[in-house]
């Protein structure tokens, strides 16, 4: 039983993960695209300060995205629960 909710719990933080990388991927790309745009075609060069901060967001994304990759390739209860005694000392 325990083990089933881990199972949940781990997956309900790989969603939260994901819908966390969405995000900071959406505002990364608005804020650093936006102040560029801004400063370029209507020449608001007080909005230039925006752009790092889209920058870093967007660094996080890729690193809230690698996390959740790397929380996916580990084996969980149920892969290891499938193998057999042999296949598990192989690993």
């Amino acid at each position: 039983m325990l083990a089933l909710a881990g199972m949940v719990t781990g997956e309900e933080a790989l969603r939260r993960a994901l819908a966390r990388a969405g995000w900071l991927f959406v505002a990364g790309t608005l804020l650093f695209s936006f102040s560029i745009y801004a400063a370029a075609l209507a020449g608001m060069r007080a909005l230039t300060w925006v752009t790092p901060v889209g920058g870093i967001a967007f660094m996080l994304a890729w690193l809230e995205l690698a996390l959740a990759a790397r929380y996916l390739t580990r084996p969980g209860p149920r892969q290891d629960a499938t193998r057999t005694k042999s296949e598990r000392r192989d690993r």
